[in-house]
């Protein structure tokens, strides 16, 4: 008679273990917090540029308190009323936060295969600009959009923005 050589074991020898069968491992709440933040990112925003029909920048959110106000002192100005060029910090955080530019739903690249930013010279060359923030005012053209374009990238990094009270006992 022939036996099922899984099935068959010696003495001392543990029997396999089936893995469907095996028991689940409880995890713990520091398990779990360490799976969430090991998944988390802040995904880019893309906004469309006004007038310039089939254009889109992209732009990341993940912009830290320490990056705005070294921005802020690179735009200090006696003649504002509140000591910074407002436009010229627009430009400036549009310009560190580029990612990427986009043509009718495809990104575009320069010729050494890296993303069209406002800082990539290929782009400066072509707008006839010296600097990434003058890149942002010549694509955008009208300093309101920029300031539009930097006011939309800040509210969706979460400057600005109230959170509303949750509860802590809801399952969500």
């Amino acid at each position: 008679m022939d036996m099922d050589p899984v099935a068959t074991f010696s003495v001392g020898t543990p029997a396999p273990i089936d893995e469907d069968l095996a028991p689940v491992q409880e995890r713990s709440d520091l398990d779990l917090l360490r799976q969430d933040l090991a998944q988390h990112r802040v995904p880019d925003i893309t906004l469309p540029v006004p007038g310039r029909d089939g254009y889109a920048c992209r732009y990341r959110v993940d912009i830290t308190g320490a990056q705005i106000n070294e921005l802020r002192r690179r735009c200090k100005s006696r003649k504002h009323e509140d000591g910074v060029d407002g436009i010229k910090f627009a430009a400036l955080l549009l310009a560190h936060a580029h990612t990427g530019l986009i043509r009718q739903g495809r990104e575009l690249y320069g010729s050494d295969g890296e993303p069209l930013t406002f800082r990539h010279p290929e782009l400066l060359e072509l707008l006839g600009v010296a600097s990434a923030s003058e890149a942002v005012r010549r694509l955008y053209g009208l300093d309101g959009q920029v300031d539009a374009a930097c006011r939309a990238v800040l509210r969706e990094a979460g400057w600005g923005e109230d959170l509303a009270p949750v509860d802590p006992t809801a399952a969500g």
